[in-house]
Order: C-alpha cells, then structure tokens, then sequence
C-alpha cells in the first residue's frame, strides 16, 4: 500500500511539472505572437499612412487637371452572414454564467468539449483542471451537466490567461482525438461574455466595429441582444487562431470601458449631449422606466446599443414622476453615462 501511494505521489508531481512546462511555452508563445501582431499592426499602419499620401496626392494633381471631380462612393464594408451557431439551439442556463467581474481586464469565455474528452481536460476529481487553473491564476469550471453530448467549459481570466487555458485545453483534446484514431478538426466556437456598459463600444455604430473585427480576425462575431447577469453573449467561430485574435479585439475594446457598480437607474453620472430637444416615440414602458425611439438617427457611439433606443426614467420625466405610454410622442435632451444614452427633461408633446 505504501509503495502504491508513493507510485501515486510521483505520478502526480509528474503531472504537475509537465503542466507547469506547458503552461511556461504557451505563455512564451502568446508573448511571441502579441510582438507579432503588434509589430504587423505597426507596418500596417505606416503602410495606411503612405497609401493615404499617395492617394491625397493622385486626388490633389486629378483635381488640378480636371474641371469636375466625381468622388467614387466607396463601398459598404461587407462581411458575410455568420452560419448558423451550435450555441443558439442551447439553451443558456443562467447558472452556468458567473457574475461579472469588478475588473475591466477580466471576462469570462465559455465553449464545449464532447463528453468523451471531459476526463482528459478534468481529470479525476478535476485534478487536471485545478493544477490549470492554480499555474495560470484565473477560474475554471466544468458545467456537471451534459447537454447533446457536451459539456461546457467556463474559463474567467484576461485574455493571456483565457488564450493559453484554451490552447492547452484544445492541446489535449486534440491528444486524446488522436488516440482514437480521429483528428480535431481546426474550426472553433466560444461563447465570450461583453458588459452591457461594453457592449456599444464592442458594436460600435452601425456595427463598424463588428465588421472590422470580423475582418481583421477572420472570424465570426455575433453579439446577443438579450443580457444574461449584466453581459451580453458574443459568439465566436471559425478557425481556432481566427477566434483567438477576435477575442483579443473584443478584449482590448472592453478593459477600456469602466465597471458599472450597479445595472441601470436614473443616478449614474452623465453628461448632456444636446443642445436642443429631440424627440421620438415612446416604444416601451414598464413601471418606473422605458425605451423611446428617437426621430432621428443620433450620431453618437452609444447609439447602437439597445437596438438604437434611448433609456428614459421616470425621474426625468415632467412633470416629476410622471408615467408615460408606449406610443406617446415626446421631446427630451439626450445625454450619455457608462450604460448608453439616456433621455432628461422629457416631455410629452
């Protein structure tokens, strides 16, 4: 007995020391790969500069030649359909979602593992997972339910932290595929949680920062519209990198954002963005707040969340307190705070 518990013991700082030198390379790997990218962001942008220059000087010498100069329109960024998701026919337990984080730089991804492989991830008594979790310094969880026979994986960390438990998850996965004579096949998809407070930044308007992050990533991206806990899914598929490089995007574009204490209400720090009043219609209302919908499209970043409505409390309703009705036409001043745009002194007309 003595002897198979010291087999037992070594067995298991074996394992450690090997996960401690796996961890170790994929760190240095992403490192490598951020210089990279940072380096290829860098030559792209001075390669943007010179074609700029000698597009401002083909313009400055056309014009000089030319009576009338007919701008070309340029044409609409056009990213294709994203295919349809394994995970919009799941159905999304919200105990299966963490709370979010009170850090800017912290989000938690989400993605499936065939029930087959759970053990190769988890280990027993999720010995493997926890060794993971310990060495890289984030949290980690595997859902206890299956679902058609998968099991969800929950990961909570920044994005080096997220990006290198993948890549070693996905490492042995790909293993334990090949021990059964099969191969992983190279397309991917994770389920990567926005703040609401984040989610307009990550859209950007008219979803310009959508198409330029499936652009430059390769990858599909398709932002929910319904929140789960404060976040908003955001499907990520394609090839394993592809999905990898958007989640660094969307990662970047969210740290930047602050942490809202709280979810909504009248008391958030704004600020006023309107000169003069705007109106539209009243679309929803629902006890002590609701959603109108502007007149006119609102040039702002923060316009695309909420599906392009405007937040309206009843505190800034006049007169004070007053309840309005889907339908109403109203005026009101438009301001912004960290969750979108709001409406104050509104009216009804």
């Amino acid at each position: 007995v003595k002897a198979r518990a010291d087999a037992d013991d070594a067995k298991c700082d074996f394992d450690v020391a090997a996960t401690l030198h796996e961890v170790d390379q994929l760190r240095r790997d992403l490192e490598q790969r951020e210089s990279q990218r940072r380096q290829a962001l860098s030559e792209a942008a001075e390669a943007s500069e010179a074609a700029e220059a000698s597009e401002a000087a083909e313009a400055a010498a056309s014009a000089e030649a030319l009576e009338a100069v007919c701008s070309p329109v340029a044409p609409a960024l056009h990213s294709p359909s994203p295919a349809p998701s394994p995970f919009a026919d799941l159905r999304m337990e919200a105990a299966d979602v963490w709370l979010r984080s009170h850090r800017p730089d912290v989000m938690q991804v989400h993605f499936f593992v065939a029930a087959r492989h759970a053990e190769a991830i988890h280990g027993r008594a999720g010995v493997h997972m926890k060794q993971v979790a310990s060495t890289v310094g984030c949290k980690m969880r595997l859902a206890p339910m299956s679902c058609g026979g998968q099991r969800r994986v929950v990961v909570s960390g920044t994005y080096p932290q997220c990006a290198i438990v993948q890549e070693l998850l996905r490492s042995r996965i790909a293993d334990a595929s090949r021990a059964e004579g099969e191969e992983l096949p190279d397309h991917t998809e994770v389920l990567l949680f926005v703040r609401t407070e984040a989610a307009g930044v990550v859209t950007g308007k008219r979803q310009f920062k959508l198409r330029q992050i499936r652009q430059e990533s390769g990858a599909s991206v398709d932002l929910q519209p319904d929140a789960v806990k404060g976040q908003r899914p955001c499907i990520l598929s394609g090839p394993f990198t592809c999905v990898l490089l958007a989640e660094r995007h969307v990662f970047d574009l969210v740290r930047a954002v602050p942490v809202v204490a709280k979810e909504g209400g009248a008391d958030l720090p704004r600020t006023r963005l309107s000169a003069s009043l705007a109106t539209g219609e009243v679309r929803f209302w629902k006890g002590h707040f609701g959603w109108i919908q502007p007149a006119v499209e609102i040039d702002h970043p923060q316009a695309a969340a909420h599906q392009g409505h405007i937040y309206v409390h009843q505190k800034d309703v006049v007169p004070s307190g007053r309840a309005l009705k889907a339908g109403q036409q109203v005026a009101f001043h438009i301001y912004s705070d960290f969750l979108g745009l709001g409406a104050e002194e509104c009216t009804v007309i």
